[in-house]
């Protein structure tokens, strides 16, 4: 019953701002069209407005937390409802006819492993699963497994002997999205493919097999023959001049804000490369999802040549991990019927902490990428120029670029350690290249105060049962260093050091002179004496 009020609350509280972006098409151009992707809703239908931020949001027994907590989300927790059907809705508003739309994994919440199950995960997954269903009646929807959409979390298993592929067709109402011979080749390792248009077919993949926390995979070549299958694919696309947009949840290559952390294991990333080398004319566009940032990634020969693109998009919702929060986003991109070519994008937010202070959802337009970056297009060289830019160590680009990674959540400095790491991801995805990238002796000249976020500090409305001392923003990898002693401490604990041993010199003889043992010596501390102790 309490999830039916919230369907109904929504209604009242959900809005969408004037919405404006400029289609580099014009609208006679009939092979314009556009799609949506939404991922990492991560739902949580146990999210109270009453919950424990130290307990995922949801209600003790005996509660700690006496402060009310914002009805669309909180920083350290999963998606409630009401923001999950408010994003769906706002794609509703925005672009009600796209021609399909991306459902990029992990529906179900971040919680610890007790108060999971499998048929708790199903049962989420079937709610989303009809809730876009109902909102983009005739739409074709094509959805993807996420690691947090199986359990336990990360670990997908590799063989169709397992029946967890079965049940996410039968109990998460998958049956409804997938045509029969879809479901086929799904439950062979929950990967498929399906042609749009005549020349242009979606790959999804299920790339969680390749995860490097799933333990099942880790020692197998090929699970659930997933390289051999798209091979296949992508051979007989290609003798036919047709093109393949390539879909998954996690991206291949590295994380940006962690060098420890390479998201497939390294020969599972080896031969992913080189099948998307191989194919690179077939494969106009690859897109993911799974790091809650807004980011993207360029695929480069041992030359440097640019042979695939890869866009990431950020989350629903706001739990990022790492001590991070982002605002709620989706996407719709613009694209080439008959090129499948991506041409842009817009990006839509939600500043779910203001929406908690008016208790009214506001979407909005956060950027266009072409009128935000300044470039024509989303192709291989407009892409090259964009990531050169970023470079200069006052880019205008690279401010708005990391501004717009967590949909403008908080105000962030990036220093050089920092851009190292963006800059890095961004251009080296495979992993001997990475680790080339990240030991270079040269650092990049850049002075923090330069690379702020374009967002203004009071803009940013911070929940007030939100500790933000003990759960810093983890803005750069120098944010963890340690800084060295300045040399003129040095100078001072000496100093106070020969003091005190001339100052029990001192007494001692006095003592002796008087010829007499004395009762006791007081000895200073140094830490008396630093603090003005007499």
């Amino acid at each position: 019953m309490k999830h039916l009020m919230h369907m109904t609350l929504v209604t009242v509280v959900f809005a969408v701002l004037p919405l404006t972006y400029t289609s580099l098409a014009s609208e006679t151009e009939s092979d314009i069209g556009h799609f949506w992707q939404i991922s990492d809703i991560h739902l949580d239908l146990d999210y109270s407005t009453d919950g424990d931020p130290e307990n995922s949001c949801h209600k003790d027994i005996f509660p700690k937390n006496l402060t009310k907590l914002g009805e669309f989300g909180y920083p350290t927790c999963s998606s409630p409802w009401i923001l999950v059907q408010g994003a769906v809705d706002a794609m509703k508003t925005i672009k009600a006819k796209p021609d399909f739309v991306l459902w990029t994994g992990d529906t179900s919440p971040k919680l610890p492993k007790e108060q999971l199950s499998q048929k708790k995960i199903l049962d989420l997954i079937q709610r989303v699963t009809v809730l876009l269903n109902t909102t983009f009646p005739g739409i074709y929807l094509f959805p993807v497994l996420g690691n947090h959409d199986v359990y336990p979390v990360h670990q997908m298993p590799p063989s169709s002997k397992s029946t967890y592929y079965e049940s996410v067709l039968k109990d998460g109402k998958w049956t409804s999205l997938l045509s029969e011979k879809e479901q086929e080749t799904f439950v062979k390792g929950g990967y498929y493919s399906r042609m749009i248009k005549p020349g242009l077919t979606v790959a999804v993949l299920n790339t969680n097999l390749y995860y490097y926390r799933n333990e099942l995979t880790k020692d197998l070549n090929d699970p659930a023959a997933q390289f051999d299958w798209l091979r296949k694919l992508l051979q007989a696309e290609k003798s036919v001049s047709h093109s393949v947009l390539v879909v998954g949840h996690v991206p291949p290559g590295s994380s940006e804000l962690l060098s420890s952390i390479n998201w497939f294991y390294p020969k599972f990333n080896e031969n992913y490369l080189k099948v998307l080398k191989d194919y690179s004319s077939t494969v106009k566009a690859q897109i993911f999802a799974h790091e809650h940032e807004d980011t993207y990634r360029l695929l480069t020969s041992d030359k440097g040549s640019i042979f695939g693109s890869a866009f990431i998009q950020s989350s629903v919702t706001p739990f990022m991990g790492m001590e991070k929060a982002v605002n709620p986003s989706i996407r719709l991109y613009e694209y080439d019927r008959d090129s499948g070519k991506i041409i842009d994008f817009c990006e839509y937010f939600l500043d779910f902490m203001q929406a908690n202070k008016l208790k009214k959802a506001e979407w909005k337009l956060r950027y266009q990428a072409t009128k935000e970056y300044g470039i024509p297009d989303l192709s291989f060289d407009s892409l090259r120029k964009l990531t050169d830019s970023f470079s200069d160590d006052k880019s205008e680009n690279f401010k708005k670029y990391f501004a717009n990674l967590d949909s403008g959540y908080l105000k962030a400095t990036c220093d050089a350690d920092c851009k190292k790491l963006q800059l890095c991801a961004i251009e080296h995805v495979g992993y001997s290249s990475y680790n080339a990238c990240l030991s270079k002796e040269e650092k990049l000249t850049i002075d923090p105060n330069t690379v702020e976020t374009s967002l203004d500090v009071n803009s940013t409305i911070t929940d007030p049962s939100y500790n933000f001392s003990s759960h810093p923003p983890v803005n750069s990898a120098k944010s963890h260093h340690h800084h060295p002693m300045p040399i003129y401490i040095f100078y001072i604990l000496a100093t106070l050091s020969a003091l005190a041993i001339v100052f029990f010199m001192a007494s001692a003889i006095i003592c002796l002179r008087r010829k007499r043992e004395p009762r006791y010596v007081r000895v200073v501390s140094l830490a008396d004496m630093s603090a003005g102790y007499q």
